[in-house]
């Protein structure tokens, strides 16, 4: 459907509603959230093979809605205290500050970015990949969720590149502030 322009943006995006609830507000997502594996019919969504259902703690569910919510507001300082905080192990004083200046550093740019231009999943990787460098440890659910967001920002590269996620799927945040 992605190939042929069936799915359209607008269904993608409730796509994202749909694993943004559970994954902010219940901790509980498809861990595998491919094209392959969501079913679209009598405009319903379906989540198929799900033999790998991750689940994170409060810890880490809280702390990507913050830290999603600071990133659809491009509000960089708060995205990393956010990421600080689900660290097992958060980093103070100039560690803190360092991480801080790298992370400013890495979403340069970021800001109004189409899926073309900057992957989301890309960024993520490279977000937890520095907090890991700058000394932060982080419950291993937290990398299933990544791996399933990659999937979905994938979906929407291939059906909108020029689409700025982050700010259309700001509509959400709201929603899920009272539930989180």
């Amino acid at each position: 459907m992605l190939e042929t322009g069936e799915l359209g943006y607008d269904r993608l995006l409730e796509l994202f509603h749909l694993h943004g609830f559970y994954m902010f507000c219940t901790g509980t997502f498809h861990g595998d959230m491919h094209p392959g594996n969501v079913l679209l019919g009598r405009e319903k969504l379906w989540f198929i093979d799900t033999g790998y259902i991750g689940q994170v703690g409060p810890k880490i569910r809280r702390g990507l809605f913050e830290f999603f919510a600071a990133l659809s507001e491009y509000d960089y300082p708060r995205c990393a205290a956010a990421l600080n905080r689900m660290s097992e192990r958060e980093l103070a004083g100039p560690a803190f500050d360092t991480f801080q200046a790298h992370f400013l550093e890495l979403y340069a740019g970021f800001a109004g970015a189409t899926v073309a231009q900057v992957s989301l999943t890309r960024q993520m990787m490279q977000t937890i990949k520095l907090g890991v460098h700058s000394g932060m440890t982080f419950e291993k659910g937290i990398f299933a969720i990544i791996r399933s967001l990659m999937y979905l920002d994938g979906m929407v590269l291939r059906c909108k590149p020029d689409a700025v996620l982050l700010r259309d799927m700001r509509r959400f945040i709201s929603e899920f502030e009272k539930l989180v």
